[in-house]
């Protein structure tokens, strides 16, 4: 026969009660559910903010040579000039 903690006990440890674990279920399932969403969120975020940059260095890329030495930059440094806030580039 296997020894069974009454629900009061075997929550105690994280400061629940039996009538707060459902309300602590509900709390921990929205937390991860939540934390699903953020990092599809995040995931969104960074396509998006690739994609702007792409289309900045697609725009940059048809400039002429002389067009974009009035703006400082040389055709081989396009990708590091939209992507010039980053640290690992």
């Amino acid at each position: 026969m296997t020894y069974q903690a009454p629900a009061h006990e075997f929550n105690a440890a994280r400061g629940e009660n039996a009538a707060s674990a459902p309300v602590a279920i509900l709390t921990r399932t929205l937390r991860a559910v939540g934390g699903v969403f953020k990092r599809i969120g995040t995931a969104y975020c960074k396509a998006a903010l690739a994609s702007s940059r792409m289309q900045m260095v697609q725009k940059l890329n048809e400039k002429s040579d002389a067009e974009l030495a009035q703006l400082d930059i040389k055709r081989d440094e396009i990708v590091q000039y939209a992507f010039r806030d980053m640290r690992h580039i």
